[in-house]
């Protein structure tokens, strides 16, 4: 309440009540709303530095291993033509970071008009679809990579 009139202050420090106020943005009711609250320094203190003594003794057992999830897949791109969808995409940004065995792509199509959906998983970052398609619809597709058992987060194009 410093930013306050002088008056304005020693009418809020005396107050016993906090008067009726339309919302949180009260002065009065800020400054009260707070002002039971009791903080026992040393025991937060205390902790605060058991939890970090415990997460450093954690940090020096055995490897450390942690997982990471594969970004979005970039570039995303379809085209539909002679009634094939063709898709294509760049892998995401940090796989070149990950450890791992390999990379599966998860593709689901959706045509819009029918409400058909399927799901292909491929391990390539290219695939042509000829089954189910006419190119008279339009089609929602999302891709989305997975590493080690780690999906990743959904990329969305319309066709």
């Amino acid at each position: 309440i410093r930013h306050l009139a002088e008056e304005i202050q020693a009418e809020i420090m005396d107050q016993e009540e906090v008067p009726l106020h339309s919302c949180c943005n009260d002065p009065s009711w800020l400054f009260h709303i707070n002002q039971d609250t009791i903080v026992d320094v040393e025991r937060v203190a205390n902790i605060t530095n058991e939890a970090l003594f415990v997460s450093q003794q954690q940090m020096h057992v055995g490897h450390q291993t942690f997982s990471m999830e594969p970004s979005v897949v970039r570039d995303l791109h379809c085209s539909c033509v002679d009634d094939k969808l063709s898709l294509n995409w760049e892998h995401p940004w940090n796989l070149d970071y990950m450890e791992n065995d390999g990379v599966q792509y998860r593709l689901g199509i959706q045509n819009r008009k029918t409400k058909e959906y399927n799901v292909f998983i491929v391990s390539v970052n290219s695939y042509k679809i000829e089954k189910d398609i006419d190119c008279n619809y339009s089609f929602d597709v999302w891709v989305n990579a997975e590493v080690n058992g780690i999906h990743g987060a959904l990329k969305y194009i319309e066709c």
